[in-house]
């Protein structure tokens, strides 16, 4: 049955370390154009709108997730210990200030790391208004 296997391509011989053994090998399909590679969750869109928010009104700037789950936002002053307490005040959690950092340092205090694939899509939205809100009042 191996051999099927290895022909078929969903098996393929591995030798790397000097042993060799079989390792699965998954079809994901073809890719027609890098187009089709962008996958992007309501939740992502949902964040999004609202960091953009905060972009347009120069109170900070944020970067995408590039092959993970979190978005990073950097306040324009400062403040994130101010902003995520101010949040937390208002039971939204967000992750400590500096997870961005080795060691949870943030240098300059400005970057807040958003995990947003957690909470249901209504929660999410909730949330960002909530943070959005905060860092309007602070800035």
């Amino acid at each position: 049955i191996n051999g099927d296997l290895l022909e078929d391509g969903i098996l393929e011989k591995n030798s790397s370390n000097n042993l060799t053994c079989l390792a699965y090998k998954p079809y994901l399909g073809k890719v027609q154009d890098m187009e089709s590679l962008d996958i992007k969750s309501d939740k992502f869109e949902i964040t999004e709108q609202y960091l953009n928010i905060l972009k347009e009104n120069n109170l900070g700037d944020f970067s995408e997730p590039t092959g993970g789950y979190f978005f990073s936002y950097d306040s324009n002053k400062p403040n994130c210990h101010e902003i995520i307490d101010n949040c937390k005040e208002l039971n939204l959690k967000l992750l400590p200030a500096g997870s961005s950092f080795p060691y949870n340092k943030d240098p300059e205090n400005k970057n807040i790391r958003i995990a947003p694939s957690f909470p249901e899509n209504d929660e999410l939205e909730k949330s960002m208004k909530i943070l959005t809100s905060v860092v309007k009042h602070l800035n």
